[in-house]
């Protein structure tokens, strides 16, 4: 499973990217185009932790095996919170048990933040940081952050 992450505080924009960058606002799986292929992406839209769910690392790893029984599913989008929140762990908590799950965490975009704040190790050239959406309009930092993740 390869993975895509937004990562901020609130009010960071990460919904708001998600839903330019998708075309949606509600979770579900997409077929989106990357520069060289087509894939199967299941969206969660809302910041695992800000979830009404409280949304823990192995509810989602549930949610995704729930999904890819019912889609080929490729490749997960999902927005996370820097901190730990309401009994959920942080953003870094996240990536870890994504990454002790075999996953690929093949993009990491940091609103707001400096790259130095995700710990979890990780390839050079996956993590990077873009400005708060207060500085530019929604649609040309998903163009950024779509440019970044590679997909058209």
């Amino acid at each position: 499973m390869d993975v895509y992450v937004l990562v901020g505080q609130g009010k960071t924009g990460k919904s708001s990217i998600t839903r330019s960058l998708l075309g949606s606002a509600q979770n579900g799986a997409r077929l989106i185009a990357t520069v060289t292929v087509s894939i199967m992406i299941y969206v969660h839209l809302m910041s695992l932790q800000e979830d009404p769910k409280r949304i823990t690392p192995t509810d989602f790893e549930n949610e995704i095996l729930e999904q890819a029984g019912k889609h080929s599913l490729d490749a997960t989008l999902v927005s996370l919170r820097l901190n730990a929140r309401s009994g959920c762990p942080d953003a870094d908590g996240y990536l870890k048990h994504f990454n002790n799950l075999g996953w690929n965490i093949v993009r990491v975009a940091c609103f707001d933040i400096p790259v130095s704040s995700i710990t979890t190790p990780l390839p050079n050239g996956t993590v990077r940081s873009f400005p708060h959406i207060g500085n530019t309009t929604v649609n040309q930092l998903a163009a950024e952050v779509r440019a970044f993740f590679g997909w058209i």
